[in-house]
């Protein structure tokens, strides 16, 4: 690859992220690239060769995660539910 490209080898896949820069996978040294969204340019390697458990990866994907409020009102909810559910079968 050319010069400020970041060492991109093979890319497998790429995603925007929530902060708008794009993500790329470089499969053939196992890395995640981060590039600017609106210009391009290089920022940094967001996964480095030998860490976070990637090998030849292919692809990637942004999950939002809840806020912690809303995970624990979704297990009280579940829980909740769970009550409900036993007291009805012990009917």
């Amino acid at each position: 690859m050319g010069s400020g490209s970041g060492g991109l080898d093979g890319a497998a896949g790429f995603a925007f992220g929530p902060d708008g820069n794009l993500y790329v996978v470089s499969n053939h040294n196992s890395e995640v690239l981060r590039y600017d969204g609106t210009t391009g340019a290089f920022i940094d390697t967001f996964v480095g060769s030998g860490s976070g458990g990637l090998n030849d990866p292919i692809s990637l994907t942004f999950v939002p995660v809840p806020e912690p409020g809303t995970l624990a009102m979704l297990g009280s909810a579940v829980l909740g539910l769970a009550g409900i559910l036993r007291s009805r079968i012990n009917l």
